[in-house]
């Protein structure tokens, strides 16, 4: 989340709310293609649940914002394995893919709803900002 943080959503713990509250500061240049994978990726999960009072929430909060209501949806892969990021953060244009990891056992039932979200740089440029920000 802290990355979030730097394009103006520092007030969120989840990755809709983050989405919300950077959608005005255009530091996330792909917003709409972000947030469009991410509510079909949760009306997704909410189906396979069989419903669920948070998710439905939080996809309602983002799926009623201008930006999704105005976006052109004939521009989105939406068969894509990845979710595709680009922010624009000091000066920096940073190239990211986003993946979710999901745990899992038969002895507990409930760890299958913890969700991880990875973040991966794309190339060489967004590899080397974050090394010289973990120093």
């Amino acid at each position: 989340m802290a990355l979030f943080a730097e394009v103006g959503a520092a007030q969120t713990t989840n990755l809709v709310g983050a989405l919300i509250e950077a959608a005005d500061a255009d530091a996330i240049e792909n917003w709409e293609e972000i947030a469009l994978l991410t509510l079909a990726r949760l009306r997704a999960e909410i189906t396979q649940l069989g419903g669920d009072d948070v998710l439905e929430v939080l996809v309602s909060r983002l799926a009623a914002h201008k930006r999704i209501t105005e976006a052109d949806i004939s521009t989105i892969d939406f068969g894509q394995a990845v979710i595709p990021s680009i922010f624009n953060i000091a000066g920096n244009r940073l190239s990211l893919f986003t993946t979710l990891a999901q745990f899992g056992t038969v002895q507990d039932v409930a760890a299958s709803e913890i969700r991880v979200e990875l973040m991966f740089p794309t190339d060489e440029t967004t590899r080397r900002y974050f090394n010289q920000r973990k120093n």
